[in-house]
């Protein structure tokens, strides 16, 4: 087994303090996108089982065969969410999906079980260096903002958020109902991810992003 203090002050040895934190800091971001990919694969799973009326046990294996598919997301998204309780979806009332998917994520054993393999094999999906590389990105794919930009516009009281966000460039998922991967992820501005929501596709918002781009651009040389 590895040790990871052994890891750790090798590391610092080497690189030092400085570069030690920003590994761990690194390290601490990857290991949040695996939970909320887990989120993502273990919602649409459920889902899944509920509307094809799978008189089969779930279990591990079942989870880790299960593929996310184009048209499960647009029956999640576009029928179940957009749907009156009383609608139906595959002979079933939305209601009654409801209450299975909450019984079906009651089941914390199995819930824990798929979770812990899922982050233990995340760099399957998602590797740490592919994640890593990613994070060097140093402009919002959508609407090309840096970080520089956003300090000269800070420094112009040219910026009106009320939280802490937007000092640093954000990862984002080009389509949200997808698990975080390399092909699936791109690095944006703050702005630009909490504007996109889950209702935008990324060729959308890419149009959208080019306005933005104009907005900022006006605001700098005032």
């Amino acid at each position: 087994m590895k040790n990871k203090k052994h890891d750790e002050d090798f590391f610092r040895t080497v690189y030092g303090n400085e570069e030690l934190e920003k590994l761990k800091n690194m390290r601490k971001k990857y290991e949040a996108k695996a939970q909320d990919s887990f989120n993502t694969k273990w919602k649409l799973f459920l889902f899944n089982s509920v509307i094809n009326k799978s008189n089969k046990p779930l279990d591990l294996e079942l989870f880790r065969e299960f593929r996310i598919t184009d048209e499960l997301v647009k029956k999640y998204t576009a029928e179940y969410w957009q749907s009156e309780r009383e609608d139906v979806i595959a002979e079933i009332k939305i209601d009654e999906i409801y209450n299975q998917l909450k019984k079906l994520d009651l089941n914390q054993v199995l819930k824990s079980l798929c979770k812990t393999h899922y982050k233990n094999n995340f760099e399957d999906v998602f590797s740490f260096s592919d994640f890593s590389e990613l994070n060097k990105s140093d402009k919002c794919c959508y609407c090309n903002l840096t970080i520089e930009k956003v300090k000269k516009l800070a420094n112009k009281k040219l910026l009106f958020k009320k939280n802490e966000r937007g000092w640093n460039l954000e990862i984002d998922r080009k389509n949200s109902n997808y698990e975080y991967s390399k092909g699936n992820c791109v690095m944006s501005c703050y702005w630009c991810n909490n504007a996109k929501t889950d209702e935008f596709t990324y060729d959308e918002f890419i149009k959208i992003g080019k306005s933005f781009e104009i907005i900022w651009e006006e605001r700098l040389v005032k």
